[in-house]
């Protein structure tokens, strides 16, 4: 299972969350930086994925409501058995 790491304080405003992402989960170049696109790149990925989400406070902070969609949504991946998810 590929471990990956997502620090809260890196995600400071929609397009820098989405850039982030991209980078640290290798999705490919045409990812549509959204929350649509980021939950079938997770659905579909091609090997298993634990995120370690660190800083989930200030992720908060920086993106009010559109953070706890993000959670929402890696959470509802988690509970379909998409990915797995710790929180520190």
């Amino acid at each position: 299972m590929k471990r990956i790491t997502i620090d809260g304080r890196r995600l400071t405003s929609r397009k820098e969350t989405h850039a982030y992402l991209q980078s640290r989960l290798g999705l490919r170049e045409y990812y549509g930086h959204n929350l649509d696109a980021l939950e079938e790149a997770l659905r579909f990925s091609s090997e298993p994925l634990r995120l370690v989400l660190t800083h989930a406070e200030d992720a908060r902070a920086s993106l009010g409501e559109y953070a706890d969609r993000l959670f929402n949504l890696l959470e509802e991946l988690h509970r379909k058995g998409h990915l797995e998810i710790e929180y520190h």
